[in-house]
């Protein structure tokens, strides 16, 4: 008995001597990784490098707002649709500007241009804006005018067509203003387009610059075109109230400063004052004068040409008239007037006749 005893307590013993394994915590420490690497001969994976830092960029510093108050103001134009003023070509937008919004234009772009907006002053494309008018027209001329160089009075009846004009035969006599001549034609502007006479047709004139001009010169002059076609079916009606209104402008003179007024001449344009139910650009598509646009267009163009401040002109409509190229078109009615100032040095005499359709305007240097 005693000797069993014995043997049990032999093998007990390193129970006892050591105790009881340790409870599994889960825990996993870098040095059993160490271990199980050893073990199994694998190398110990190498650790990812750590990424370098990028500098951080410089802020741009914001480009400076323009002072509109520093800026010349040298034409009024409007915009044709919805765009954003800049701070500089191609830059940062910060103001709205809705189609139609009036701004007054600074420095015109072949691209961008520099325009002001109540207190604020920044760039749009020039393509957005239309219907310049010169505040400062000594010194800057509305861009996209047509100028005319010389007068051709026809020696014979001429047969005149161009763009989308179907033509008519003006008379012998007639006054008809020319862009440019040589010896073997003169090219005319016609409607939205261009046309062209037989220099053999007339007796050249050419317009006397502005400012070597003495009393008598003629320093001016446009010409637009209607035929039997124009207006129909009041295209008689029409012909009336052009020739009608052609007879209260014609011989007008105005000494310097003084101000004109279209329709203190012509309106109002009712039947009490002899003007004809003709076609118009209206809602209605008639009105009692219809047609007199077609001479206020043709003063209109006439002006562009020289250093004459236009006080007031409107457009019919953003598509305009087909007898003259868009935006330079100039309604009169009960809301809008052609007015301009003399700016010239000295009087200014107005030359206005249908011309059976070769409808003229020529300006002169009138008697001091």
């Amino acid at each position: 008995m005693k000797r069993l005893l014995a043997v049990l307590l032999l093998l007990l013993t390193p129970v006892f001597a050591y105790g009881e394994p340790p409870a599994d915590t889960g825990a996993y420490s870098d040095a059993d990784e160490r271990q199980v690497f050893m073990e199994k001969g694998t190398p110990k994976p190498t650790p990812r490098p750590t990424a370098t830092p990028r500098p951080k960029k410089s802020p741009t510093p914001p480009v400076p707002q323009l002072d509109a108050s520093k800026l010349e103001t040298r034409y009024e134009a409007v915009m044709l649709k919805d765009s954003f003023l800049r701070r500089s070509p191609g830059g940062d937008r910060f103001e709205r500007l809705p189609e139609n919004t009036k701004v007054t234009v600074h420095e015109i772009g072949e691209v961008w241009s520099c325009v002001i907006f109540r207190k604020w002053a920044g760039y749009v494309e020039t393509k957005n804006l239309a219907r310049f008018r010169s505040l400062l027209p000594y010194e800057y001329a509305v861009p996209g005018r047509t100028v005319n160089s010389d007068i051709l009075t026809l020696k014979k009846t001429a047969r005149i067509k161009g763009d989308r004009f179907t033509g008519l035969d003006a008379p012998e006599g007639a006054s008809i203003c020319v862009t440019s001549a040589d010896e073997a034609a003169c090219a005319l502007a016609v409607w939205r387009g261009s046309g062209s006479l037989p220099s053999a047709s007339g007796v050249y004139s050419a317009f006397v610059p502005w400012d070597e001009a003495r009393p008598g010169d003629l320093i001016g002059g446009f010409t637009t075109y209607y035929n039997e076609k124009t207006g129909a079916p009041r295209a008689k009606e029409r012909v009336h109230n052009i020739t009608l209104a052609c007879e209260r402008i014609d011989g007008t003179e105005l000494k310097p400063g003084r101000q004109f007024s279209f329709n203190k001449l012509c309106a109002p344009y009712s039947q009490n004052n002899r003007y004809l139910l003709a076609n118009n650009i209206s809602a209605r598509g008639v009105g009692f004068g219809g047609g007199v646009c077609q001479l206020s267009t043709t003063l209109y163009n006439a002006l562009l040409a020289l250093p004459i401040q236009v006080d007031a002109v409107a457009v019919h409509r953003k598509s305009g008239v087909q007898y003259i190229p868009q935006w330079f078109d100039s309604a009169v009615g009960s809301y809008s007037d052609l007015k301009f100032t003399n700016t010239l040095p000295y009087p200014l005499r107005i030359w206005a006749q249908p011309q059976e359709g070769a409808l003229t305007v020529l300006l002169y240097r009138a008697g001091d």
